[in-house]
């Protein structure tokens, strides 16, 4: 967290010779969970389990009745970028041979960077700020890997595999604040998010009976906002935005929700399940709240960008046992 205080007075340089005011915080994880084991014997059970669940809160901000007086220019800026990964893997060999593979991979939390409420920027008398950059941006890869496999006369696996991403991320103004700047305003809300389970299960046996679940889920919380009653005047171009798996430029990303489960297996007997199930479904919301007045010397643009895009694939194979004679 990054922030200055309620009721602050912050000045930045002189009119002539300005200088900038930056708030900033920074979150940057590479998290990589591994379960292995195996079992052989007579009887062999087994089974391996890799969680993470991370909800790691990030937060940029200027507190309730702060007074930024002169900047060129003001940043406020909160980034978070994760990268989860879950593996699991097993076997198990046997006269009966059983085992589980299970992963699982959260990322909740939050990214927020906002003004408070009753904030003033730029107002003065004398004194001026000539840009407003308020960025929240959540960057967040989530992967699970399982794969189990049972051999013997009577066999069963189970993989499970589930790739979660549902953070909030906020970008705004908040209620009653005064800014006025000589130059522009940007609000920007971005979420940028890759999901892909993969869970992979074999039994083969006498009797066997597999069965595979892949679950990857984005649903991330956008709002990007100026809030009621909020004044803002630019001598340039004022930017709300929401982005989620779009670029700043506008540009759609290749992130999406992929879940895969296989779950082939062979026998005399034997039974094979997959199920296999992505979700994509941001809620991406920009506005300008009742009340608030907005003036700009160049465009004002409210606007909000989502592509949402989900794979599931599940795949069960039955092999039967074939027997012959020759003489």
């Amino acid at each position: 967290e990054a922030f200055i205080g309620a009721n602050a007075t912050v000045t930045a340089g002189a009119p002539v010779s300005g200088g900038d005011v930056v708030v900033t915080a920074a979150f940057d994880e590479d998290l990589d969970v591994q379960a292995y084991a195996g079992a052989l014997g007579l009887v062999g059970l087994e089974a391996q389990v890799a969680l993470v669940d991370d909800t790691t809160s990030v937060s940029a901000h200027v507190g309730n009745g702060a007074d930024i007086t002169q900047a060129d220019d003001v940043v406020i800026q909160a980034t978070t970028i994760q990268d989860l990964n879950a593996q699991a893997m097993g076997g198990a060999i046997g006269g009966v041979a059983a085992g589980a593979s299970v992963g699982r991979a959260t990322a909740d939390g939050s990214t927020k960077a906002y003004l408070g409420s009753d904030v003033q920027v730029g107002k003065a008398t004398g004194q001026s700020v000539q840009d407003l950059a308020i960025t929240a941006t959540s960057d967040v890869e989530v992967t699970t890997s399982e794969l189990m496999i049972s051999v013997g006369i009577g066999a069963g696996s189970g993989s499970d595999a589930r790739a979660k991403i549902t953070p909030n991320i906020e970008a705004s103004i908040g209620t009653g604040s005064d800014v006025k700047v000589t130059g522009g305003v940007t609000l920007t809300g971005q979420s940028l998010a890759d999901a892909d389970a993969d869970a992979f299960g074999v039994a083969a046996g006498g009797v066997a009976v597999g069965v595979s679940i892949a679950e990857a889920t984005i649903t991330p919380d956008i709002h990007t906002f100026v809030g009621g009653n909020a004044t803002v005047e630019a001598g340039g171009a004022i930017l709300v935005r929401t982005l989620h798996n779009y670029d700043v430029n506008g540009v759609v990303t290749a992130k999406n929700a992929t879940a895969n489960a296989e779950a082939p297996g062979g026998g005399l007997i034997s039974g094979n399940g997959a199920d296999a199930d992505a979700t994509a479904s941001a809620t991406a919301e920009t506005y300008v709240a009742a009340g608030a007045v907005l003036t700009a010397g160049g465009n004002v643009t409210v606007s909000a960008l989502a592509s949402n895009k989900a794979e599931a694939d599940g795949t069960g194979v039955h092999v039967p046992s074939v027997q012959g004679d020759q003489s």
